[in-house]
C-alpha cells in the first residue's frame, strides 16, 4: 500500500470497535473490517484499509463495482486516487444509476471508459429516478429496453413512465397490465388503456388482468378491468390468449412479481 492521497476521504463518521485496534510497526492502526457495511450497498472485496491515528488513510479497493452503491463520490475518487489500477465494468454505472447517484454516474461518465448497459435506464425506471433516466437518454447511447418502461408501470412511477413514452420508442412487456394491476396502480392501468393503440403498448393483454387485482385486493382496479373486458366481449372476439402463462413466466424469471423494490434492490 502506498500513501494515503492528498485529499482523504473522512472516516470519522465510522463506528470502529476497540478489537479492531492492532499494533502496526510501532504505530496504533485502526483496521476497518466495518468499514465493509457501513460504506458500501453490496459487500466489496478488499485489499486492505486502514485509518492510521494521525489521521491518514491508505486504502485498497480490489474491485471498484461495489464501491458505488454507498453513494458517496468523494469515497469513490479516494479509491481511485489511492489505487490507479483499480478495475471497473460497466456494472458501477448501471448499479449507480439504479439507485439514483445521478453525481456517482456523471463522474463515472466523465473519467472512466466502461459506460453501462441498458440495464442503468431500466433499473433508474424501475426505482422510479427520473432525473437520471432523463440524463442517460440525453448523455448516453445504451438506452434501456421493454423493462424500463414495464418497471416504471409495476412500480408504480407514473412520471417516469409518461416520460418514457413520450421520449423512447422501446415500449413494454406484454403483461405490463397484469404485474400493474396486481399493485392496484389504476391511474397506471386507465393510462395504458388510454395509450393501447400506440405502439409503446402494442399486444397489451388485459383479458384476466382483473381477476389478478381482485386476488390481490385492489377491488377498484379490478372493477375497472371488468369493465374494460366486458366492453371487449361486447365488441366480439380479439387476438388475445385467454391464459398468458408464457408472458407472466418472463415476468418472473425478471422480477416483475416480486414485492415492490427498494432502492437497494437491483436485478
Amino acid at each position: 500500500m502506498g500513501s494515503a492521497a492528498s485529499s482523504s476521504f473522512d472516516f470519522s463518521s465510522l463506528k470502529i470497535s476497540d478489537d479492531r485496534k492492532v499494533l502496526l510497526e510501532n504505530e496504533q492502526i485502526l483496521l476497518l473490517e466495518e468499514v465493509l457495511t457501513e460504506v458500501c450497498t453490496h459487500r466489496a472485496v478488499l485489499d486492505s484499509i486502514f485509518l492510521a491515528q494521525d489521521g491518514k488513510s491508505v486504502v485498497a479497493f480490489s474491485s471498484g463495482d461495489q464501491i458505488v452503491g454507498n453513494g458517496s463520490l468523494d469515497l469513490l475518487k479516494y479509491s481511485i486516487n489511492s489505487n490507479p489500477n483499480i478495475s471497473f465494468t460497466p456494472k458501477a454505472m448501471d448499479h449507480s444509476a439504479g439507485l439514483g447517484h445521478i453525481d456517482i454516474v456523471e463522474y463515472l461518465h466523465q473519467n472512466r471508459t466502461e459506460g453501462c448497459t441498458v440495464e442503468a435506464m431500466n433499473l433508474a425506471a424501475k426505482n422510479g429516478h427520473l432525473n437520471v433516466v432523463e440524463w442517460l437518454h440525453y448523455n448516453r447511447t445504451e438506452g434501456c429496453n421493454k423493462d424500463a418502461l414495464t418497471f416504471a408501470c409495476r412500480f408504480g412511477h407514473f412520471k417516469v413512465a409518461e416520460w418514457l413514452h413520450e421520449h423512447r420508442t422501446e415500449g413494454a412487456a406484454s403483461f405490463t397490465v397484469k404485474v400493474t394491476s396486481m399493485q392496484g396502480y389504476t391511474d397506471i392501468v386507465e393510462w395504458i388503456h388510454k395509450n393501447r393503440d400506440h405502439p409503446n403498448f402494442e399486444g397489451m393483454k388485459f383479458r384476466r388482468s382483473s381477476c389478478i387485482a381482485s386476488e390481490n385486493g385492489h377491488l377498484d382496479t379490478a372493477a375497472y378491468l371488468c369493465q374494460i373486458e366486458k366492453r371487449d366481449d361486447e365488441r366480439g372476439p380479439t387476438n388475445e390468449i385467454e391464459v398468458d402463462a408464457t408472458p407472466v413466466a418472463g415476468g418472473r424469471s425478471h422480477g416483475f412479481f416480486d414485492s415492490p423494490s427498494t432502492s437497494h434492490e437491483l436485478s
